[in-house]
């Protein structure tokens, strides 16, 4: 695959996947989270596995483990996710979320053992004074157990990209993007049937909705995103994943009716700001090849 179509694959992918906070908001109307996960990550996974039959059947134990590893990082993102929308407009939390890009590099300070270049202190403040100004609340500066979940997705989401990261060096980036679904649906069946009431959706417009997180935001969106930044450098993977929250709160404000204070808007711009820092004009200016 060339770059150029691996950046248009990647670009896709992070659209795609976008929409699932907004679809997640209205299912999680009638539906409890550990449920709506269970079904989606279930759904996506025997179409995945049916299409990809022959691959899947050629994998080893190693690739199996590492998949385990990289579903339950990526379960655990989900439940603060799920849990964080239930009170938190979509809007917010796809920003919060998204400050996990900034904190990758402090993580992996832990791994190094170096200390991190002034542009990653510089744009982590950033990211942390945005997310101070998008959780203002009529001039108090608390954050609501809403936007605590989600910023801890945004923690848990960071240890899952370098837990990715570091597999997808090693095994099948097309296996690491199907397996998790399946480990997905295996951590949340028991915390479903011991938390809720587990209960098929009642209406067509949340089977609709179930039906898009599945079939695009994961089948799509989650499993197409390895494959295509195995064909990518990092830097550059990371200036397309700004598009994400773009296109979220884009979505959110149309079909959502959700609005940003103003506050929320200068939170934004610094998240924004703190994104995009952590790329090298270069890598934008130089066309791929």
């Amino acid at each position: 695959m060339s770059v150029r179509c691996a950046e248009i694959l990647l670009l896709t992918a992070l659209i795609v996947r976008s929409s699932s906070f907004l679809f997640s908001k209205i299912a999680l109307e009638t539906m409890e989270p550990f449920t709506l996960l269970c079904l989606r990550s279930l759904i996506a996974f025997l179409v995945l596995a049916f299409i990809f039959r022959k691959h899947l059947a050629q994998i080893t134990k190693e690739t199996v483990f590492h998949g385990a590893l990289i579903g339950g990082a990526f379960f655990i993102v989900m439940v603060f996710e799920l849990y964080g929308l239930r009170t938190t407009p979509a809007s917010v939390t796809v920003f919060i979320e998204n400050t996990a890009i900034v904190f990758v590099p402090l993580f992996s300070i832990f791994l190094t053992r170096r200390l991190p270049g002034i542009s990653t202190v510089i744009s982590s403040a950033a990211a942390l004074i945005g997310v101070a100004f998008l959780t203002l609340k009529n001039g108090g500066g608390s954050f609501t157990a809403g936007e605590l979940l989600c910023f801890g997705a945004a923690l848990t989401y960071a240890a899952a990209i370098l837990i990715t990261d570091r597999a997808a060096k090693e095994d099948d980036a097309l296996a690491l993007g199907i397996l998790p679904n399946g480990f997905m649906r295996l951590f949340s069946i028991p915390a479903a049937f011991f938390m809720e009431t587990p209960a098929l959706p009642g209406s067509t417009s949340t089977w609709f909705c179930v039906l898009i997180l599945t079939l695009f935001c994961f089948v799509i969106g989650f499993t197409l995103q390895p494959v295509a930044q195995k064909y990518m450098d990092a830097n550059r993977a990371e200036l397309f994943c700004a598009v994400s929250p773009l296109s979220a709160v884009f979505l959110s404000t149309i079909f959502l009716g959700e609005t940003i204070e103003f506050s929320g808007i200068i939170g934004a711009l610094f998240i924004m700001g703190s994104l995009l820092s952590n790329i090298p004009i270069k890598r934008i200016l130089v066309p791929a090849k």
